[in-house]
């Protein structure tokens, strides 16, 4: 049995050096929370302009999720989600997936992330494993984003700092499958845009989690 043993643990350890990057690919339940302060015009009268306090309008996954199955002609059942596929350093893409976690609609043409262009800081945090990459546990990543968002009736760029982590298990010895979690929150951001040609000011958060189960 000792023998045994010994042998499964010099081949793990022969797979640890094989397997040089483990960086997976997550699905990622996305939530967004934001105002918008949508100027509506400035009246004159008399000689005197004035502009009325701005409206505000709540920008939500749930709007979001509405407003493009509004433009595409389509009707999502109950616990169709925004989602971004993502590995871990690297910028997302983001679909629409229904409840089964099948995806309905690639979305990356309307939202987009990343960091803006000619900021390449990345600052980080954590351990990980130098031979397949996967968190020892974990690490976290600290960038400057901007999320880009833009259905043609609405349109909006955020800035914020996300803060983007991912913990991975071992890889068990007799499955070799092993697990990847991600999270990624940016609060406190700010951008602006356009609603039906009225300009906008934005504040609000962006948060999203997921976890996948991969094998080695």
């Amino acid at each position: 049995m000792k023998r045994v043993l010994s042998i499964l643990a010099i081949a793990f350890a022969t797979l640890l050096v094989i397997h040089t990057n483990l960086h997976a690919q997550v699905l990622n339940t996305v939530a967004i929370t934001a105002t918008a302060q949508e100027e509506l015009g400035t009246l004159t009268v008399g000689g005197v302009s004035r502009t009325p306090t701005p409206l505000k309008l709540s920008i939500t996954t749930k709007s979001i999720l509405s407003t493009i199955a509004l433009i595409n002609n389509l009707v999502f059942p109950a616990g169709t989600k925004l989602v971004a596929l993502q590995t871990f350093g690297s910028a997302p893409t983001y679909f629409i997936y229904n409840k089964a976690n099948v995806q309905v609609l690639n979305v990356s043409s309307i939202m987009t992330s990343g960091r803006p262009a000619g900021n390449n800081i990345l600052i980080h945090s954590g351990s990980f494993f130098t031979s397949t990459q996967l968190g020892a546990p974990s690490q976290t990543n600290y960038e400057f984003y901007v999320y880009n968002y833009n259905d043609g009736l609405v349109s909006f760029n955020l800035f914020g700092q996300m803060t983007h982590t991912r913990s991975d298990t071992k890889p068990n010895i007799n499955t070799l499958l092993f697990s990847e979690s991600q999270t990624n929150k940016t609060t406190a951001m700010a951008g602006s845009g356009s609603a039906t040609g009225h300009p906008i000011v934005v504040t609000g958060t962006l948060s999203y989690s997921g976890k996948t189960i991969l094998f080695f």
